[in-house]
């Protein structure tokens, strides 16, 4: 119903777990990845109302009653639905995977690699290797690799998160290998890891994601050291925090895979109603965009009573 729920290998992670063959489309929108607030920007909560938005914690939850928001659901992160390693993972001592905020093909952000790598390089004497992994889209920017690879740290990257269903496999191997990871952001990465027993710390530059309200990234800066102190590097005490992982992912809500079926309407028993949602999802989605194009058209036109007309828009027809 939704193709970013495919997004990271979700859907297929799901569907797994669930022991339903793909592609078996999900009744609503599934969270991307961690956010501090709804689980996402307001509009794509809304999105796929009145069908329900999946989110993963109790703090996306309660921020979305408090938003008036009825129609959400917590499952956890598919992230916490992976299968068991098909075989064990060798830790590389004292190892460091470092993993900066990242932006997406959409918007980029405003990095300042350049200090990254000079501040990563006063860590080098506490740790036996430090690995940066970059989004794909920044590691295909020799300007945004070569910092760190001038730096002497090894670059990789994970891969793209579209259409690529192993993207959460990998990435949990990457995490894995090493014993400590950071970022200079809290971020869907950083709870992956402690979830994983890594010991997970804040350290590097702050970057800003949100433009017109923190475009340095200082007031998130402060708001994540005020709620995490615990995983500041100053002060940091060698300590793996299952516990915030587990509360920032949704262990909680995790459902056991009948539940889970039913949930998104995946039992054979449900297959009417399952239907019935994806051609009214379908119907609401053509509905959007249809009056997308019509505001477009109207931004470059001007007001004219005519576009309605053409566009058949319900409302100025009297």
């Amino acid at each position: 119903m939704f193709g970013s729920n495919a997004h990271y290998g979700h859907r297929s992670i799901l569907t797994q777990y669930a022991g339903v063959p793909e592609p078996k489309p999900i009744p609503g929108l599934v969270q991307h990845g961690w956010n501090y607030d709804l689980g996402a920007i307001l509009d794509d909560v809304r999105l796929p109302a009145p069908e329900p938005f999946y989110l993963w914690s109790e703090r996306n939850l309660s921020a979305c009653k408090r938003a008036g928001l009825d129609h959400v659901i917590a499952i956890g992160a598919p992230f916490l639905y992976l299968p068991a390693l098909e075989q064990p993972v060798e830790t590389v001592p004292r190892s460091l995977l470092v993993m900066p905020m990242h932006g997406w093909e959409r918007q980029q952000l405003d990095h300042d690699f350049d200090l990254y790598a000079k501040l990563l390089s006063d860590l080098r004497p506490e740790f036996s290797r430090i690995t940066v992994c970059l989004y794909w889209l920044e590691h295909a920017q020799a300007r945004y690799r070569r910092p760190f690879e001038e730096g002497g740290f090894s670059v990789v990257t994970v891969g793209q998160r579209d259409k690529n269903p192993r993207f959460l496999y990998d990435l949990r191997r990457l995490l894995l290998e090493h014993e400590y990871v950071c970022s200079n952001r809290a971020q869907t990465g950083g709870f992956y890891a402690l979830h994983l027993g890594r010991k997970f710390f804040l350290f590097g530059p702050p970057v800003g994601v949100e433009a017109k309200v923190d475009r340095t990234g200082m007031l998130f800066d402060a708001w994540q050291r005020r709620e995490y102190p615990q995983l500041a590097w100053q002060g940091f005490k060698d300590v793996a925090y299952r516990d915030v992982g587990a509360d920032e992912l949704g262990v909680p809500f995790v459902r056991e895979p009948e539940a889970l079926r039913e949930t998104f309407l995946w039992n054979p028993h449900q297959a009417a109603a399952h239907e019935a949602k994806r051609r009214a999802n379908g119907r609401r989605i053509g509905e959007r965009r249809r009056r997308a194009t019509r505001e477009r058209w109207r931004t470059r036109l001007g007001w004219i009573p005519l576009v309605g007309r053409v566009f058949g828009d319900e409302d100025e027809r009297s």
